[in-house]
């Protein structure tokens, strides 16, 4: 178990000379891990990091491990809810954070299966914190359910950057908590997890911080240990059209949301992008689990505004049509088949089976 306990005048007088670091830690039933993730925010060498540990309503003991973990050290504070997902943890986290910080500090998040580098945060990590940069971005790595890296971290664009369009994707290939984020910044825009999202809600989190961002500064040091367990969400996700709706729709909403930016940062077009591309993953997907075409096509009547996207048409007419959709449209069943071809001699019998069922 962690051993600190309290903090000194002294230590308390320190650490009111420096930027300070809330890190929210969304705990759901992943007790066997949440004790490791605390560890290694509160072992950094920089003292001046509190956790905020949003217990999502679990049900194996992780909630009351929080609160011993919370017993033992007053950096520790504990919101116990009602199961509502991670995004709503998250954005729980955030609320309690905005409420206590003094607009001069960082939000960090920490999934309670992942861990931080030992001793990432020193000296120069402080002088780092001073600049009062929008973001702070630094590397990730994936690992194996032991902590093991099994890839290397992916380089980025190191330096200072602006936000707006171009910037969007600068740290796309590590993961959304490999980053600071201004709480002040976080305030000023009220940038939230879209709470109706499981899957894709930190891809879309991120996109709206980078593109609103005045000042992005990122560095190539590693700071994220992204544990895969193999009991993931992911790994436990729905096939087809009920796994990528919400997420299209996600894109959507931040498509509407950004709007009202557009004549300080430009077109956010890459959440159109991402809705196009999605629609034709739901498509591809749906066919490669020999579901029925009069299905998809049910779904496109209920959200015509599917169809205007990947036609490019209407408020959409600025983007290129998905030449992907106008095969599918075209010919949808040799594109039904060549989608279900690589599953084998077993998935061509049964799609032999279902062709009358597809042209309807």
């Amino acid at each position: 178990m962690l051993t600190e306990k309290g903090t000194s005048t002294t230590e308390k007088l320190q650490l009111s000379k420096q930027i300070g670091i809330t890190v929210i830690i969304p705990v759901y039933n992943c007790k066997e891990y949440l004790e490791g993730a605390v560890t290694s925010v509160l072992i950094q060498p920089y003292k001046n990091i509190s956790v905020v540990l949003v217990d999502d309503g679990s049900i194996d003991g992780s909630g009351q491990l929080c609160d011993e973990l919370a017993d033992t050290s007053d950096r520790i504070t504990v919101l116990h809810q009602e199961n509502a997902g991670v995004s709503a943890a998250r954005n729980a986290g955030i609320e309690f954070a905005l409420s206590k910080a003094c607009c001069n500090g960082y939000i960090a998040f920490l999934d309670a299966d992942d861990e931080w580098i030992n001793s990432f945060f020193d000296a120069d990590t402080e002088k780092l914190l001073q600049k009062g940069y929008d973001l702070i971005g630094f590397q990730s790595c994936n690992c194996d359910a032991r902590l093991r890296p099994y890839d290397i971290p992916r380089e980025m664009q190191s330096g200072l950057h602006s936000g707006g369009q171009a910037s969007v994707w600068l740290h796309a290939d590590n993961h959304f908590a490999a980053m600071l984020y201004s709480d002040r910044f976080l305030k000023e825009y009220e940038i939230r997890f879209f709470k109706e999202l499981k899957y894709s809600e930190d891809k879309i989190f991120s996109m709206q911080c980078m593109y609103l961002a005045d000042t992005i500064y990122l560095e190539n040091r590693l700071l994220y240990r992204y544990r895969h367990t193999g009991t993931s969400a992911m790994s436990r996700r729905q096939y087809g059209i009920p796994y990528y709706v919400p997420i299209i729709d996600g894109y959507i909403k931040l498509d509407s949301l950004m709007k009202r930016f557009s004549d300080t940062h430009g077109l956010l077009s890459e959440s159109r992008l991402m809705a196009s591309i999605y629609i034709m993953d739901m498509i591809d997907e749906h066919y490669n689990v020999l579901r029925s075409k009069a299905e998809m096509d049910k779904l496109f009547q209920s959200r015509p505004e599917y169809i205007s996207i990947v036609e490019a048409v209407g408020k959409y007419s600025d983007m290129n049509p998905n030449s992907k959709y106008t095969q599918y449209r075209e010919h949808p069943v040799t594109y039904i088949i060549q989608k279900n071809m690589s599953g084998g001699r077993k998935v061509c019998k049964k799609i032999c089976k279902k062709l009358l069922r597809m042209r309807k």
